[in-house]
């Protein structure tokens, strides 16, 4: 799996040959525009597999959030509308440890 870097322009003239690369090859290509890269080409395959390891994550952050709720609802005997909304304000002060900034 190499990684090349082409301009949009380049990318736009070779695109059916950087497909067969992407597809066939496992290239992965990064098309830049000004020198910023804008994009990465990669085959279908390792797409889906970061696809499935974002749904993971996803799902163990619900998970995290679930276990965060229920023990603040334990902790401090609450309702379950305070324990959900103990259980938000501890999940984002654990995505956002600086407030957000």
């Amino acid at each position: 799996m190499t990684a090349g870097a082409l301009s949009v322009v380049e990318a736009r003239r070779q695109f059916a040959d950087l497909l067969g690369r992407v597809a066939y090859g496992r290239e992965e290509i990064v098309i830049e525009r000004t020198g910023r890269p804008m994009a990465v080409l990669i085959n279908l395959e390792e797409y889906r597999r970061l696809k499935a390891l974002e749904a993971e994550h996803r799902e163990a952050e619900r998970a995290a959030r679930f276990a965060l709720i229920r023990r603040a609802g334990e902790r401090n005997a609450l309702d379950d509308a305070a324990a959900f909304a103990a259980g938000l304000a501890l999940t984002e002060e654990v995505r956002h440890p600086d407030g957000g900034r």
